[in-house]
């Protein structure tokens, strides 16, 4: 009888010390995996995405190589037409669990947060490097210089900026050269 005790009592030390092992290696990998950054890189080709309102405004980003991003407004009612060209720097956050994420970067104070089934967060430091404006209307962008912050949601075919979800669509190599030649000349341009 004694033997069997002193049997089950190894075995249950045996027991404890793997699943202790097992908690320090997984709070271990849980922990480091919180030192891997990886930085977004823009797409080697300019890569679109739209947003149509059924009101007449739309929105278009396009992303373009060096981490370039035109980002354009346009409302069809009041002519009112404003674009932007920006520096996006930023790095994808941390993914935990299942629909939990960490993500890292000015502005964020507690940094975890559950995002939608596929996203992917970058937070993104975005830098306005020129300004073109036509009609007559309220901007939507910062001004020429000016630096902001923002979690940008990335998925497959779509992308979440400023709570509008853009859709990819087949880029308009005329629309994209009208655009760069606007922000060329525009009045804000620097």
């Amino acid at each position: 009888m004694r033997a069997l005790s002193r049997v089950a009592m190894i075995a249950c030390r045996i027991v404890g010390y793997i699943i202790g092992w097992i908690l320090i290696l997984g709070l271990t990998i849980f922990g480091l995996k919180g030192c891997v950054i990886r930085t977004w890189l823009s797409p080697s080709v300019p890569t679109t995405y739209l947003l149509e309102s059924t009101d007449g405004r739309t929105i278009t980003m396009i992303f373009l190589p060096d981490n370039q991003t035109i980002i354009a407004y346009k409302d069809r009612t009041t002519g009112y037409a404003e674009s932007v060209l920006t520096d996006m720097k930023g790095a994808y956050g941390t993914h935990c669990l299942g629909r939990l994420w960490h993500i890292k970067g000015p502005g964020i104070w507690f940094g975890y947060d559950v995002y939608p089934p596929g996203a992917r967060p970058v937070r993104m430091e975005i830098a306005t490097l020129a300004k073109d404006t036509s009609g007559t209307g309220h901007a939507v962008f910062r001004e020429v210089g000016q630096t902001t912050h923002s979690t940008i949601l990335f998925y497959d075919n779509e992308v979440e900026f400023e709570r509008m979800r853009l859709v990819k669509q087949p880029t308009d190599t005329d629309y994209l050269n009208v655009l760069v030649s606007q922000l060329r000349r525009g009045s804000d341009h620097k």
